[in-house]
């Protein structure tokens, strides 16, 4: 019954939600669009299948993948490697990468602002931190945070049938306009990119008629840009401009023409 439920629902999502809007399609578009082959990129949070980052290999050099779960091993020859690693002290050489990227990594970190030193540390001069992560004042997640671990484990689990193992412990200490300008500039990084996104309510997906409800409230505030606050997920571009300490780039505004990241400055350090 939950089956048939479900892919009426996708159906839906068919019909309403252009697959180029998906908050992940467009993650992935900005790293690939950041690509070139004599480029190296590290993914955060790569998942135990590393199934993005051996995607992502046919526009770099190398690609790397980290992760405190992994399954899937490289070979010889891969043009990705996959390291067992906590993103608080990642295992990579000082300005050795040209593009970080992490997709739904932030409101698990305990501390974001030493994940985004660690790749302020990890990146090259005009190398970008490329981000995706859900909007903690996007109502369901306001919602879900007044929940303990366990019931929203559970709660996840009928709702998206997401297993018990996999609904991390969360954080969303970097999870706003704010506190992800802030973190990201304590850690040396300039904004280039920032934008709002919404997708379909694959949380509600275990009734019909919730999931249309749910479809009403996302294009509502998808249409205002009032409300684009409320949309739920973030998706940010910065970048590191030059080697000056961390603690002087935060204070400064700092000019930086970076190949492959635009500047449209909606997003920067708010105190």
């Amino acid at each position: 019954m939950l089956d048939r439920t479900r892919k009426k629902c996708l159906a839906i999502r068919d019909r309403i939600y252009p697959t180029a809007e998906w908050p992940g399609v467009i993650h992935e578009q900005s790293i690939v669009d950041s690509g070139r082959m004599d480029r190296v990129c590290l993914e955060i949070g790569c998942g135990r299948d590393a199934a993005r980052l051996r995607r992502l290999a046919a526009h770099y050099r190398l690609t790397i993948g980290a992760d405190l779960e992994i399954a899937e091993q490289s070979r010889d020859g891969d043009p990705w490697v996959v390291l067992r690693a906590d993103a608080h002290h990642i295992p990579v050489g000082d300005a050795s990468v040209d593009v970080v990227a992490m997709a739904d990594v932030v409101e698990h970190l305990a501390d974001p602002t030493l994940v985004f030193r660690e790749c302020e540390r990890v990146l090259k001069p005009d190398g970008c931190l490329i981000l995706s992560t859900v909007n903690g004042w996007f109502p369901p997640i306001v919602l879900g945070r007044l929940l303990p671990h366990r019931l929203r484990q559970f709660v996840n689990r009928i709702a998206t049938d997401t297993e018990l193992e996999d609904t991390f412990r969360t954080y969303y200490r970097a999870n706003s306009e704010r506190s992800l300008g802030n973190a990201a500039a304590d850690a040396g990084l300039e904004p280039a990119r920032f934008e709002y996104l919404s997708h379909h309510p694959r949380y509600l997906m275990f009734s019909v008629i919730a999931y249309r409800l749910g479809v009403v409230f996302e294009r509502l505030i998808r249409r205002s840009h009032r409300l684009r606050g409320l949309r739920h997920y973030l998706h940010g571009v910065f970048v590191k401009c030059d080697n000056r300490p961390a603690h002087l780039m935060a204070s400064q505004s700092i000019p930086c023409e970076s190949a492959g990241c635009g500047r449209d400055r909606h997003l920067g350090p708010q105190r």
